[in-house]
This record gives structure tokens, sequence and C-alpha cells, in this order.
């Protein structure tokens, strides 16, 4: 018995050691590259980190930056705001508000919609759908001018935690990056139709 609980304490210990020297080699990815990017002339004016890396704009520079820090993915994209051809917010891999160059599409989160316990029941957000579903992921699909990879995916929240002022914390930064993108769109149409 005495064995076993050894053998539980060492795995126990290791797991938290893997996850610490994880976590610092997404934090050491993350500030290397934001240096990169100051030093490229890209200052981030707003950003947002998420277990999954930084969504950042530079608005002096009309840049938008996605840096992916996750382990099995460490990159990072830059976008002028130009470049920008739509934006979607996507909740369980359905679309639920999407704005483009050209028009909008479906509904938008409205506040407080979403908020709630980890995996809280919430209702449609479309129309008149009456169906009920957990949160289970939130993320922003950006599709930009480019033919050889025009879409990009920035991942907000994957049901990994049941930390409920996480998950309230991350809709709402969803929610303003959606917004935020919306507005960049709308401003380059603008100025595109004048």
């Amino acid at each position: 018995m005495t064995t076993f609980i050894v053998i539980v304490v060492i795995v126990v210990v290791l797991v938290m050691i893997i996850g610490i020297s994880g976590n610092m080699k997404q934090k050491n990815f993350e500030n290397a590259e934001i240096e990169k990017l100051k030093s490229q002339g890209i200052e981030l004016t707003k950003q947002t980190k998420t277990f999954h890396g930084i969504i950042g704009i530079d608005q002096t520079n009309e840049k938008l930056v996605l840096i992916h820090s996750k382990l099995t993915v460490s990159k990072t994209e830059v976008f002028t705001f130009a470049d920008i051809f739509s934006c979607e917010l996507i909740r369980n891999g359905k679309t639920i508000y999407k704005k483009s160059t050209t028009r909008t599409i479906g509904g938008a989160i409205v506040g407080g919609v979403l908020t709630g316990g980890v995996g809280a029941v919430i209702g449609g957000l479309s129309g008149g759908s009456k169906g009920k579903e957990n949160i289970k992921n939130i993320e922003l699909k950006i599709v930009v001018r480019d033919l050889s990879n025009p879409t990009h995916r920035f991942v907000f929240y994957e049901s990994s935690s049941d930390n409920k002022a996480l998950l309230d914390k991350l809709i709402k930064e969803a929610e303003s990056w959606k917004d935020t993108l919306s507005l960049i769109i709308d401003m380059k149409d603008k100025q595109e139709n004048k």
C-alpha cells in the first residue's frame, strides 16, 4: 500500500512539473513574440490572453496580431486591418454572429446572455430557436484577403475548466473582439467607399 501511495505522489508531482514547464514554455514564446513585434514597430494597444495564446491589435499601424501558443502550435500571424474580410463568433461549432465587408449575418451576442455557470444552460441566440446547450467552446473565425491561407481561428474557451469566473471573462472578451473586428471592417468599408 505504501508503494502505491509513493507511486501516485510521484506521478502527481511529474504531471505538475510537466504542466508548469508547458506554461513557462508558452509564456516565454509569447513574450519573445511580443518583443519581436515591438522590434518591427508593432505595439499591441489592445490584447487578450487565453490558454491558446494572445489576440491583439496595434491601432496606430492598423495591425491585427494572433499569437498561437499552445504546446502543439506555436506561431504568430499579423494582418493589416484592410486585409480583414470577415469575422464570425462561433459557439459550440455554430456561427452566432458574422460580419463581413458586404453585410452582417446572424444574431449578435447580447451582453449577459451567455453569462452563468460553466456548462450553464442557455437559450439559442438566433430567431425563434428554443434549443438549449452547454457552452463547450467559443472561438473567433477571421477571414482575410489571402488566397493561399484565408481562414484563421482564435479560441477563447474550450470546456477544459470548471471555472465560472473564467468562462464569464472569456465570453466578454470574445464579445469585445467580435465588436472590435466589426468596427474595423466598417471603418475600412467607409474608407474604401469614399
